[in-house]
């Protein structure tokens, strides 16, 4: 007969419910000095039970990983502070996950995730946190506020130590993806594996990414999911995903649909899971186009962008194809993609070259009528070019990446509509403000914006007149 296996945490509570009042805890603060030792506070109803809760429910709980394993730290570490008799850290870092999860770690290291501070602490993202957004202009706490509510909250702050080792009010609660911890690491596990559950589970669904990627931080990846075919098929079909299963395949333990994990991320039959999204097409050369980290090259913006684009390699392509594959088959997904980088060289070719170049004329003017006084995203023609160029063009070629008619037609027909009513008049207005000036500098300059205006609107893809035949793609 076996030896009786009782998990230490169980052991713990059954010995604990000896001693348990409504007054007081197991064990008395003073014997604090291990892992088990925890739940005798964090159990009861004063002391965070949902945590405690959470965790019982999670594999961590299961192989005996304590609270301490996670949370303990050294004396001398930059976030460590003493509780009881034990010293700890309220930040867990990927490094300490690395202890038990090196592969993931390692890839998780290298990746974009990893890297989202930066999005927003270089070029354009830094101008707009620093100048625009809650601004350094403007004076005690809430300079921050912006940054620190809004867009760090999902790219990551950088967690900063007061005297006692706990963590500053500016810079924690945080749990950006790309968040820089104290001991030097860059990331938070929990941003996916939310909780003290940890689940993985909870990763693979589409609604754990959501609460980053949506329409209302710019990248409208959950909503042109949830009116994708894929999108709702598994809003149908969520009950057969079979989430929970150790060893998550596309085409062996699910097939109902795919979720954001599947295509970015999840094990197929030929590919193992990985933590570098960038694996998965993301960073091909095709999306480098319209992508949200080249923004300041592809869209003409006077900002300097100190970030470094991901080398685009062939294999993220064929990476996707392979998960495609679990359902689709190779002349079905080779046509996808064809008709996807239709639509990517439709917007980049009709709207963002033309519309750069216009642009960049345009702020030309208005450097030289402004001088040192010129700021960027301070004119109404800022905002109309860099919604154009950022935001709607994200729909168009999200909407075809995801199979969502509707997104991509948001993107294609905003684009014409914003360029037509709002974009074209305003060039025109800064034309006829400045064209009578005095300045040398900004007469030459309206100039050159005058007749580049007059070139491109005089073509037929945009003055007409045009085509009424029925169009038959292909033919």
């Amino acid at each position: 007969m076996g030896k009786l296996f009782i998990p230490l945490q169980v052991l713990f509570m059954l010995l604990g419910t000896l001693f348990w009042t409504d007054e007081a805890s197991a064990i008395p603060p003073s014997a604090i000095t291990s892992g088990q030792n925890c739940l005798g506070c964090h159990a009861t109803a004063d002391n965070m039970p949902g945590l405690y809760k959470q965790y019982s429910k999670s594999a961590h709980y299961e192989k005996n990983v304590t609270c301490i394993d996670c949370h303990g730290a050294q004396a001398d570490d930059p976030d460590a502070f003493q509780h009881y008799e034990t010293f700890i850290s309220v930040i867990v870092s990927p490094r300490d996950c690395q202890k038990c999860h090196e592969t993931a770690v390692k890839e998780f290291e290298v990746s974009q995730h990893a890297k989202a501070r930066e999005l927003v602490t270089t070029g354009v993202g830094a101008y707009f946190l620093n100048n625009l957004a809650g601004s350094r202009h403007f004076g005690d706490d809430a300079k921050y506020a912006a940054g620190t509510n809004g867009c760090l909250r999902c790219h990551g702050s950088e967690i900063l130590m007061d005297k006692n080792g706990h963590p500053t009010k500016e810079t924690w609660p945080n749990s950006g993806i790309g968040r820089k911890n104290p001991d030097g690491s860059m990331g938070n596990c929990a941003s996916c594996h939310e909780t003290h559950e940890f689940s993985a589970a909870q990763a693979r669904r589409p609604e754990s990414c959501a609460i980053c990627h949506n329409s209302e931080g710019g990248d409208p990846q959950i909503e042109t999911y949830s009116a994708s075919r894929h999108g709702t098929t598994y809003a149908a079909k969520s009950g057969q995903m079979n989430f929970h299963s150790r060893e998550w395949v596309v085409g062996e333990n699910y097939s109902a649909a795919p979720t954001c994990a599947t295509c970015h991320m999840s094990a197929t039959r030929d590919m193992p899971a990985t933590h570098d999204i960038g694996k998965r097409i993301n960073w091909s050369a095709l999306l480098q186009e319209t992508n949200s980290i080249a923004v300041q090259e592809k869209c003409g913006l006077p900002v300097g962008l100190k970030y470094e684009q991901p080398a685009p390699a062939s294999e993220h392509r064929e990476n996707m194809e392979k998960v495609c594959s679990a359902c689709h088959s190779k002349m079905f997904s080779g046509h996808f993609f064809k008709q996807y980088e239709m639509e990517v060289r439709l917007i980049k070719e009709k709207w963002l070259e033309p519309g750069k170049v216009l642009f960049q004329l345009v702020t030309e003017v208005l450097q030289a009528a402004e001088k040192e006084k010129y700021a960027f995203l301070t004119h109404p023609i800022d905002y109309t070019w860099f919604g154009m160029c950022n935001t709607t063009a994200k729909a168009a070629h999200t909407g075809a990446a995801m199979m969502s008619p509707g997104w991509t037609e948001k993107g294609n027909g905003g684009f014409a509509a914003a360029w037509y009513s709002s974009y074209i008049p305003a060039l025109k207005g800064i034309i006829e403000k400045y064209g009578d000036s005095s300045d040398k500098e900004v007469e030459k300059r309206v100039k050159a914006l005058r007749e580049k205006l007059n070139e491109i609107m005089n073509k037929k893809a945009y003055s007409g007149p045009w085509d009424i035949k029925e169009t038959t793609p292909g033919k």
